[in-house]
């Protein structure tokens, strides 16, 4: 999950650097020669990279998620209460095949494989619209929580780069228009503080999944 992380995040790092943003934030620079109708263009270029880290992580976190319960072989009872309501939004949300209903059914009479089922078979957890309220909420879903220094530290660079985003991807605004808006300095900073909260939500997702936090915890003796 880290490694496909890591790759996006060096592909922006590295585009920032070319356009030469600066080692400091005193500073400001850019790439010797370029037009700066191309410059313009390529900031745009930065934006849509920062949202596909983000819609990238997402779904490789759902997906280890997935991954990791479908190993599982507890029944119903011993997974966690938001597990077991997932499921039942899974069920009843509309779409939802009555066939794996069915299947799960006879497969474990202890009603373990609905749980399996039913949060595999949901093909999407996301719209294709995220900011980090749909983030938090979605993975809350799950029983997991995005910590306020996280939430702080992404909330700003999130909310723009999802703005600037959408603008692009529904034609609302050129590349230039909206690459005319930003310094490699504030690009630096959008991506520095998105690197590092998708970082830290990619580590609270991993370990959750590694101590098993989907299950219920364990009643004491």
């Amino acid at each position: 999950m880290l490694h496909d992380f890591e790759d996006r995040a060096r592909e922006i790092d590295q585009l920032i650097a070319w356009m030469g943003a600066p080692a400091f934030p005193e500073a400001e620079s850019e790439p010797p020669g370029l037009p700066a109708d191309v410059l313009t263009t390529l900031k745009a270029s930065v934006l849509l990279l920062l949202y596909n880290l983000v819609e990238g992580t997402t779904a490789a976190c759902i997906q280890a998620i997935k991954d990791a319960i479908n190993t599982s072989v507890e029944p119903f009872a011993e997974f966690s209460a938001s597990l077991q309501l997932l499921t039942l939004r899974n069920i009843y949300m509309p779409g939802s095949s009555d066939g794996w209903h069915d299947q799960a059914v006879e497969e474990s009479p202890g009603g373990g494989a609905i749980v399996r089922f039913a949060i595999d078979k949901r093909a999407s957890y996301f719209s294709g619209n995220l900011d980090l309220q749909a983030l938090q909420k979605m993975l809350g879903r799950f029983g997991i929580s995005i910590s306020d220094e996280i939430s702080q530290r992404v909330d700003g660079a999130f909310g723009t780069v999802k703005i600037k985003r959408n603008a692009l991807a529904h034609g609302d605004a050129s590349f230039s228009n909206v690459g005319r808006d930003f310094t490699t300095r504030d690009l630096r900073g959008f991506a520095d503080h998105i690197v590092a909260g998708m970082r830290a939500v990619a580590a609270e997702v991993g370990d959750f999944v590694a101590e098993r936090r989907f299950l219920a915890p364990a009643s004491p003796v």
